[in-house]
Protein backbone atom coordinates (compact mmCIF):
# COMPACT_ATOMS: atom_id res chain seq x y z
CA UNK A 1 0.00 0.00 0.00
CA UNK A 2 1.72 3.03 -1.36
CA UNK A 3 1.49 5.59 2.14
CA UNK A 4 2.07 9.31 0.91
CA UNK A 5 2.81 11.46 3.62
CA UNK A 6 4.46 15.05 3.75
CA UNK A 7 4.45 17.79 0.80
CA UNK A 8 4.54 17.91 -2.52
CA UNK A 9 4.33 13.79 -2.85
CA UNK A 10 2.39 12.25 -5.73
CA UNK A 11 1.68 9.15 -8.36
CA UNK A 12 0.85 8.99 -11.84
CA UNK A 13 0.20 6.56 -14.03
CA UNK A 14 -0.17 3.40 -12.50
CA UNK A 15 -2.07 0.32 -12.18
CA UNK A 16 -3.26 -1.95 -9.58
CA UNK A 17 -5.02 -4.87 -9.20
CA UNK A 18 -6.79 -6.85 -6.72
CA UNK A 19 -5.91 -6.50 -3.01
CA UNK A 20 -7.94 -6.10 0.48
CA UNK A 21 -5.87 -2.85 1.78
CA UNK A 22 -5.89 0.72 -0.04
CA UNK A 23 -4.39 0.99 -2.65
CA UNK A 24 -3.59 4.56 -2.60
CA UNK A 25 -3.25 6.30 0.71
CA UNK A 26 -2.92 10.20 1.31
CA UNK A 27 -2.04 10.67 5.30
CA UNK A 28 -1.24 14.24 6.87
CA UNK A 29 -0.20 14.71 3.04
CA UNK A 30 -0.23 18.46 2.15
CA UNK A 31 -0.34 19.52 -1.97
CA UNK A 32 -0.33 16.22 -3.49
CA UNK A 33 -1.41 14.19 -6.02
CA UNK A 34 -2.88 11.15 -7.83
CA UNK A 35 -3.41 11.49 -11.55
CA UNK A 36 -3.74 8.49 -13.79
CA UNK A 37 -4.66 5.86 -11.64
CA UNK A 38 -6.22 2.84 -12.29
CA UNK A 39 -7.52 0.51 -9.50
CA UNK A 40 -8.86 -3.10 -10.33
CA UNK A 41 -10.62 -5.52 -7.93
CA UNK A 42 -9.95 -4.02 -4.63
CA UNK A 43 -11.61 -4.37 -1.50
CA UNK A 44 -11.77 -1.11 0.88
CA UNK A 45 -10.87 2.14 -0.74
CA UNK A 46 -9.37 2.50 -3.70
CA UNK A 47 -7.97 6.10 -2.65
CA UNK A 48 -7.92 6.81 0.99
CA UNK A 49 -7.19 10.50 1.86
CA UNK A 50 -6.74 11.40 5.67
CA UNK A 51 -5.82 14.07 7.99
CA UNK A 52 -4.97 16.16 4.30
CA UNK A 53 -4.94 19.03 3.01
CA UNK A 54 -4.92 20.12 -1.18
CA UNK A 55 -4.51 17.01 -2.26
CA UNK A 56 -6.03 16.23 -6.40
CA UNK A 57 -7.32 13.28 -7.44
CA UNK A 58 -7.60 13.16 -11.30
CA UNK A 59 -8.07 10.95 -14.33
CA UNK A 60 -8.89 7.83 -12.32
CA UNK A 61 -10.52 4.63 -13.60
CA UNK A 62 -11.66 1.98 -11.51
CA UNK A 63 -12.90 -1.34 -13.44
CA UNK A 64 -14.47 -3.84 -11.01
CA UNK A 65 -13.95 -3.79 -7.30
CA UNK A 66 -14.36 -7.16 -5.57
CA UNK A 67 -17.07 -6.80 -2.97
CA UNK A 68 -19.90 -3.76 -4.09
CA UNK A 69 -20.83 -4.24 -0.08
CA UNK A 70 -21.48 -0.97 1.93
CA UNK A 71 -17.70 0.89 3.02
CA UNK A 72 -16.17 -1.47 1.78
CA UNK A 73 -16.22 -0.27 -2.22
CA UNK A 74 -15.69 3.05 -1.59
CA UNK A 75 -13.03 4.14 -4.09
CA UNK A 76 -12.43 7.68 -2.61
CA UNK A 77 -12.72 8.01 0.75
CA UNK A 78 -12.16 11.18 2.07
CA UNK A 79 -11.62 11.26 6.27
CA UNK A 80 -10.49 12.66 9.88
CA UNK A 81 -10.02 16.44 8.74
CA UNK A 82 -9.23 16.76 5.06
CA UNK A 83 -9.97 20.02 3.39
CA UNK A 84 -9.47 21.65 0.07
CA UNK A 85 -9.64 19.05 -2.18
CA UNK A 86 -9.74 18.49 -5.70
CA UNK A 87 -11.78 15.82 -6.97
CA UNK A 88 -12.27 15.65 -10.97
CA UNK A 89 -12.36 14.23 -14.05
CA UNK A 90 -12.62 10.69 -12.52
CA UNK A 91 -14.79 7.63 -13.62
CA UNK A 92 -16.23 5.64 -10.70
CA UNK A 93 -18.07 2.30 -11.50
CA UNK A 94 -19.34 -0.14 -8.77
CA UNK A 95 -18.37 1.14 -6.13
CA UNK A 96 -20.40 3.04 -3.48
CA UNK A 97 -19.44 6.17 -3.43
CA UNK A 98 -16.69 9.07 -4.65
CA UNK A 99 -16.49 10.96 -1.64
CA UNK A 100 -17.03 11.06 2.14
CA UNK A 101 -16.00 14.34 3.65
CA UNK A 102 -14.08 17.58 2.78
CA UNK A 103 -14.08 20.86 4.07
CA UNK A 104 -13.76 23.65 1.18
CA UNK A 105 -13.65 20.84 -1.41
CA UNK A 106 -14.32 20.62 -5.40
CA UNK A 107 -15.92 17.16 -6.65
CA UNK A 108 -16.56 18.12 -10.45
CA UNK A 109 -16.73 16.25 -14.35
CA UNK A 110 -16.81 12.75 -12.25
CA UNK A 111 -18.58 10.03 -13.87
CA UNK A 112 -20.24 7.59 -11.27
CA UNK A 113 -22.57 4.66 -12.07
CA UNK A 114 -24.14 1.49 -10.92
CA UNK A 115 -23.19 1.06 -6.97
CA UNK A 116 -24.89 -1.05 -5.37
CA UNK A 117 -24.80 -2.70 -1.72
CA UNK A 118 -24.26 -7.05 -1.83
CA UNK A 119 -27.43 -7.10 0.67
CA UNK A 120 -29.93 -5.29 -1.20
CA UNK A 121 -29.44 -5.12 -4.79
CA UNK A 122 -32.35 -3.32 -5.27
CA UNK A 123 -30.93 -0.16 -3.17
CA UNK A 124 -29.44 3.12 -5.47
CA UNK A 125 -26.02 3.61 -3.29
CA UNK A 126 -25.01 7.75 -2.67
CA UNK A 127 -22.84 8.37 -6.02
CA UNK A 128 -21.20 11.29 -4.80
CA UNK A 129 -21.87 12.82 -1.00
CA UNK A 130 -19.54 14.92 1.32
CA UNK A 131 -21.99 13.77 4.22
CA UNK A 132 -20.45 10.18 5.18
CA UNK A 133 -18.48 11.85 8.39
CA UNK A 134 -20.07 14.38 10.94
CA UNK A 135 -18.90 18.53 9.91
CA UNK A 136 -18.87 18.12 6.12
CA UNK A 137 -19.49 21.63 4.86
CA UNK A 138 -18.46 23.92 2.02
CA UNK A 139 -18.14 21.64 -0.80
CA UNK A 140 -19.10 22.16 -4.24
CA UNK A 141 -20.47 19.67 -6.78
CA UNK A 142 -20.05 21.05 -10.27
CA UNK A 143 -20.18 18.94 -13.69
CA UNK A 144 -20.62 15.77 -12.81
CA UNK A 145 -22.54 12.72 -13.85
CA UNK A 146 -24.03 10.41 -11.08
CA UNK A 147 -26.78 7.90 -10.47
CA UNK A 148 -27.51 9.36 -7.07
CA UNK A 149 -26.43 12.69 -4.95
CA UNK A 150 -27.40 12.20 -1.05
CA UNK A 151 -26.79 13.63 2.33
CA UNK A 152 -26.13 11.06 4.71
CA UNK A 153 -28.63 10.78 7.90
CA UNK A 154 -26.89 8.09 9.23
CA UNK A 155 -23.37 8.76 10.41
CA UNK A 156 -23.20 13.26 10.01
CA UNK A 157 -24.62 16.16 9.41
CA UNK A 158 -23.65 17.86 6.23
CA UNK A 159 -23.77 21.97 5.24
CA UNK A 160 -23.84 24.30 2.67
CA UNK A 161 -22.92 21.83 0.49
CA UNK A 162 -23.49 23.67 -3.66
CA UNK A 163 -24.61 20.98 -6.48
CA UNK A 164 -24.61 22.73 -9.88
CA UNK A 165 -24.49 21.47 -13.49
CA UNK A 166 -25.04 18.01 -12.23
CA UNK A 167 -26.82 15.21 -13.55
CA UNK A 168 -28.48 12.84 -11.28
CA UNK A 169 -30.57 10.25 -12.47
CA UNK A 170 -31.74 8.80 -9.81
CA UNK A 171 -31.20 5.19 -10.80
CA UNK A 172 -28.20 2.35 -11.93
CA UNK A 173 -27.92 2.03 -15.48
Amino acid sequence: MPAHTGTYAGVENKSLVGGTEVPWFFSSAAYSWAKGIEVTQFLNPGISIDNSFRVEVRLVDPYRIICPSGGGSCLISVAQGSSELLIENNIILDADKISQSGAGSVVACNYTDDSSIDYNLGWVKVGINASHMAGGHHVLFEGNYSHNFDSDDTIGNAIYMTVFSTWHGGRRT
